[in-house]
């Protein structure tokens, strides 16, 4: 196993799945870990089997990923920070016949351009983090000619 302590991990989408595990991961590796998601009751539960199991309080914070001041609130109370990750979406599960280009849009919007947005706008919290992704998104994103017009991430 691998050592990530002295290191903070923050994570939306902290408290079920992908999320979780990750937040699992890193706590046995002893870093310091802060969680967000939607719903405080599977939160609260995640936060004290994860303080069970790192023996250290593990904060957290009831948000939705495409509440930006609210993002931005949690990430800039817990920075800096060492690892930003992002499993976090709100997506609803449709049938293809009940597919629109509204709710396609909705979907996209929150699973990939609310997690482009938060690194890109908070990459000055995470530049270890972006240095060390061998992604071309992350390496764009990190790129001062990103920029977030509001309603969208525009990428030249």
């Amino acid at each position: 196993m691998f050592s990530m302590t002295k290191q903070k991990v923050v994570i939306i989408g902290g408290s079920y799945g992908m999320g979780l595990a990750t937040a699992e991961m890193a706590i046995a590796a002893g870093a310091e870990v802060a969680i967000a998601a939607r719903g405080a009751d599977k939160l609260a539960a995640a936060s004290a089997a994860l303080e069970r199991r790192g023996g250290r309080a593990v904060p957290w914070r009831a948000l939705r990923i495409e509440d930006r001041p609210a993002v931005a609130s949690f990430l800039a109370e817990f920075a800096p920070f060492d690892h930003l990750v992002l499993p976090g979406s709100t997506v609803k599960p449709l049938a293809y016949d009940a597919l629109t280009d509204d709710n396609a849009r909705e979907a996209f919007d929150s699973k990939y351009c609310s997690h482009a947005r938060q690194a890109s706008s908070r990459r000055e919290m995470i530049m270890r983090w972006i240095s060390e992704v061998p992604s071309t998104i992350s390496s764009t994103l990190a790129s001062p000619k990103a920029r977030d017009t509001g309603n969208s991430l525009m990428i030249p």
